[in-house]
């Protein structure tokens, strides 16, 4: 029984740096997409947003199967910032879209004189 324990023990502990590693990088990439979150227009495409966000997800599931609670914890975190930014980009290209169609049906578009 109490080898059962230790055995236990020295798993987790020999785990855990893999975890905290893991997790520092997260938090460095959590750091990095900030300065992308707040410009006001400067966004990646729609799609690699949401791409991202999508196998952020998969990992941090990954990360729960293995026990990994602070990794998965900092991919929930990652991904929280891509969907962020992914939510940010949809807006932007439906603002500049109905401003598009705006200009189109006002005849922004007609050259004087026609």
């Amino acid at each position: 029984m109490l080898q059962n324990i230790t055995n236990d023990a020295l798993v987790y502990n020999a785990a855990m740096w893999q975890d905290l590693v893991i997790s520092a990088v997260q938090w460095v990439f959590v750091a990095a997409l900030i300065p992308t979150i707040m410009h006001p227009t400067k966004k990646p495409t729609f799609s690699t947003s949401f791409t991202n966000v999508m196998g952020i997800i998969v990992v941090a599931l990954v990360y729960l199967s293995l026990d990994l609670w602070i990794s998965a914890l900092g991919a929930v975190f990652l991904g929280l910032g891509w969907l962020t930014l992914a939510v940010q980009r949809f807006r932007l290209d439906r603002a500049a879209k109905n401003s598009d169609s705006i200009a189109a049906s006002s005849g922004a578009d007609i050259a004087p004189g026609r």
